[in-house]
């Protein structure tokens, strides 16, 4: 028996006249009439497909994802069966509807958006069809996460320390050239006496430590680390190689993103409970001398959280300059935040000159989270993620969940919980005193990965993205009112120009956000399923 010809005016007419109605229907939130409405086109519309003819129920977004695929709207059909597959991962037409990597992304989103087991069932479903064995990854994560929070919700208190609250610090890091990096940089200058040392005497210092089992000997094992364990409690974890060695692809372009960030979460479980004040530290980093206990001493004054942001220095331009520093009989770097920065100034990175904004708009190897302007004393910077140099154990909530972005991302948006950020937050509007950070980058080799132009809309839907729960708008908008500036006295001929007006700017980025809002939270009430 012959079906329907879809290519027939008149049947994409009857069709796209019932879709119609039934988007209507979904509109109103009647979605008992939309289904019956459903049931009369669905003959039509799953003919010759088997599994479809056959089944005793026809989901409404699935079916209505086919309608649309039928009349050649298949952004729409994306979306519905998209919908279909948040709502039910079992939808095997919706699975069939979407290629495996939308799926992929959906389950990614998921996981963001604080849904694990809805990401969990949509991903075993997809490993069922044997289209891709690609979800095996994140089942594997959060698998060994969970199992890692409840080690951290476990801790006991170590007997460390003064009579303070002592100093968690999270350090993920694997690969030898990372970890050499890290013993070159990150801790020998905390190990500067006000930084791990004095955490060791007001209150004792856990080293929270994330890495590869292969790289276990090298990291433990150096002068540096030793020193460090003089002074600190060492913890250690051990992430699989089945994480850490799986390739990027289209589907995961960032595997070791999400090693890193659920580490980090492991890590502020920990610290919520040891009652410790929490520090993340990265690989590249060179801390001023009094970084930890300066931003120790806000906390102790009851603040929330201590933020700054990083200066971008050439890497082999600084390690000479570092060596008038480096004191090697204690293995530490010793160096204030006037100096550091001065000569960060001198070598600074031409990753960092991209996110000067001008009228005529450069691109970036990185989407635009942050804009630099230039000033009479040096430049000043806005941007929506701020880098916490010191959280507070009293801000981090009991019940943290994990949304695997990497801390600098919306860590803070999802603490701060929609409170205000004004009265949490200490911002360290200027790095010339006790708080700097100087992030080290290797010089460019003549190889351009730029791919994000660094315009004032493109800034904005950089913040957007970073919003995942309706709180986040608000900190987000807090965020990037903040200004940080750097006096450079003399080395001002070293800061790039920038022809656009420091104010009307940040009010356009903040007015192309406001704008943006509610596409947003559409997005984020999408995948939270808090839609009609």
């Amino acid at each position: 028996m012959s079906g329907p010809d879809f290519s027939d005016e008149d049947t994409q007419e009857k069709i796209a006249t019932v879709v119609q109605g039934i988007e209507q229907f979904v509109a109103a939130g009647q979605n008992p009439e939309a289904s019956a409405l459903l049931e009369q086109l669905l003959p039509v519309i799953a003919h010759r497909i088997d599994f479809v003819e056959e089944a005793n129920e026809v989901g409404l977004f699935s079916g209505l994802a086919l309608a649309c695929a039928r009349l050649s709207r298949l952004e729409d059909a994306k979306n519905y069966a998209s919908r279909a597959i948040i709502e039910n991962p079992d939808d095997l037409l919706a699975h069939a509807l979407l290629a495996p990597e939308a799926r992929i992304s959906i389950a990614r989103a998921l996981i963001h958006h604080q849904r694990h087991d809805l990401a969990r069932d949509l991903l075993r479903t997809l490993g069922m069809t044997g289209q891709t064995n690609e979800g095996e990854f994140y089942l594997e994560l959060l698998d060994f996460y969970d199992t890692q929070k409840a080690v951290a919700r476990n801790l006991t208190p170590p007997l460390v320390g003064g009579e303070g609250r002592p100093t968690l610090i999270s350090l993920v890091i694997w690969g030898e050239d990372f970890i050499d990096k890290c013993l070159a940089f990150d801790l020998p200058s905390l190990l500067a006496p006000g930084n791990i040392p004095a955490m060791a005497s007001e209150g004792g210092v856990i080293l929270d430590v994330f890495t590869a089992e292969a790289n276990h000997e090298h990291l433990l094992d150096h002068p540096v680390f030793k020193t460090v364990a003089r002074f600190a409690d060492i913890r250690v974890t051990w992430i699989p190689d089945t994480l850490l060695e799986h390739q990027k692809n289209d589907s995961t372009p960032d595997p070791e993103r999400w090693c890193i960030a659920g580490a980090q979460y492991c890590s502020a479980i920990a610290a919520r409970q040891l009652d410790a004040d929490l520090v993340f530290v990265g690989t590249g980093n060179i801390y001023s001398e009094s970084y930890l206990s300066s931003a120790k001493q806000h906390i102790e004054d009851g603040i929330g959280c201590v933020v700054t942001t990083a200066i971008l220095a050439e890497e082999d331009a600084m390690v000479e300059n570092l060596a008038l520093f480096r004191d090697a009989r204690s293995n530490h770097i010793e160096i204030d935040s006037a100096d550091l920065l001065a000569y960060s100034m001198e070598k600074m990175s031409h990753q960092f000159f991209d996110l000067f904004i001008t009228s005529k708009p450069t691109t970036s190897e990185h989407a635009p989270i942050a804009v630099f302007f230039q000033t009479d004393e040096g430049f000043c910077s806005h941007t929506f993620q701020l880098n916490p140099a010191m959280i507070s154990s009293d801000l981090l909530p009991d019940d943290l969940v994990f949304d695997f972005h990497t801390a600098e991302t919306r860590f803070l948006a999802e603490i701060v919980d929609g409170r205000d950020a004004e009265a949490l937050i200490k911002v360290i509007e200027d790095p010339i005193g006790d708080i700097a950070v100087v992030k080290l980058e290797p010089a460019i080799t003549g190889e351009s990965y730029d791919d994000f132009p660094v315009t004032t809309k493109d800034c904005a839907n950089a913040g957007l993205k970073c919003c995942d729960r309706e709180s986040d708008i608000s900190y987000f908008l807090w965020a990037f009112r903040q200004r940080f500036s750097v006096d450079c006295s003399d080395q001002t001929s070293n800061v790039p120009d920038s022809d656009m007006s420091e104010e009307e700017t940040v009010e356009e980025i903040m007015e192309l956000f406001e704008a943006g809002i509610q596409d947003t939270v559409n997005r984020i009430r999408f995948y939270s399923g808090a839609y009609r």
